[in-house]
């Protein structure tokens, strides 16, 4: 493998790896949103935006998998979000 191609695998993990933890700590503060508010409208809105990030975030989660694997195509996830149960 050539050094451009180390370099450009490094920079694609690392950009990966940055979307999955800004993913994450959205993630967290939509919950923290969620676990603080009484308002019907707000508890629907963060309802919402959970389940937005949390597809956001599994998408991100099987690029950054199949980065590491060194294949082409993502492959599906091995486990859920643990939050995810406590919104079905």
């Amino acid at each position: 493998m050539a050094r451009t191609d180390k370099r450009q695998r490094r920079a694609a993990l690392a950009a990966a790896e940055q979307e999955v933890r800004a993913l994450h700590e959205r993630m967290e503060c939509a919950y923290s949103v969620f676990n603080n508010t009484a308002d019907p409208e707000l508890l629907e809105a963060s309802i919402l935006e959970i389940r937005a990030l949390q597809s956001r975030y599994g998408c991100a989660l099987r690029a950054l998998k199949a980065l590491y694997a060194g294949s082409e195509r993502p492959r599906p996830l091995q486990r859920s979000l643990g939050r995810a149960s406590a919104l079905s």
